[in-house]
């Protein structure tokens, strides 16, 4: 697949291909993550650095994923999850205060520094993803593993359909291909404690 920017909206055209089919990836970067108990892996990403810069908005607020941890501890046994973080920015406030709160309620989790290639590769592996408005964790949700579950943050989500944005009015309506059911990807989102299924 060739990807031209901008990465978003309707150059993601993969007809009736499942784009988890068409992912492959160098095995030197395919790391795998410690899950000796076969925990349901749930990736968290964040993306602070240039986003901040780019557009406020985008740079989700812990809120967003304080709401997500606490709708998946209630969807599954805390014994049964592991968090696993992504992120381009470990001094970013939002991804600090999470694992804060992470760590205060001693769910069991991993914020390893990984290489990108590998950090994509795991998250391609996740279970369930809370995405950013990145296209890397969107591209890292429909492709690997699928029958994966997605949060997107409402606000954000929201605030792009506003601005009449293709591929986020798209996901606001449920008409991304790879996002729908016999694609593998369930799509929920979250905003505060709001969850919309």
């Amino acid at each position: 697949i060739l990807l031209k920017p901008p990465m978003l909206g309707h150059l993601f055209d993969f007809k009736d291909e499942n784009p988890g089919v068409l992912f492959e990836i160098n095995p030197k970067y395919k790391k795998a993550i410690d899950n000796p108990l076969g925990k349901k892996i749930i990736g968290l990403h964040f993306r602070g650095g240039d986003f901040k810069a780019w557009n406020e908005k985008a740079s989700l607020k812990f809120e967003y994923y304080h709401a997500a941890i606490k709708c998946l501890s209630q969807m599954y046994d805390r014994e049964q999850i592991k968090f696993v973080l992504f992120t381009d920015d470990t001094n970013f406030e939002t991804y600090l205060e999470t694992v804060q709160y992470i760590q205060k309620e001693k769910f069991d989790y991993v914020a390893e520094k990984n290489p990108m290639m590998v950090d994509f590769y795991q998250m391609t592996q996740c279970d369930v993803i809370v995405s950013s408005p990145s296209t890397y964790a969107i591209m890292a949700t429909i492709m690997g593993k699928q029958d994966k579950l997605l949060f997107h943050n409402k606000a954000w989500v929201d605030y792009c359909v506003e601005k009449k944005e293709p591929f986020w009015m798209d996901v606001a309506e449920g008409n991304v291909p790879y996002y729908e059911n016999d694609k593998g990807v369930h799509v929920y989102r979250v905003d505060n404690y709001m969850i919309n299924p």
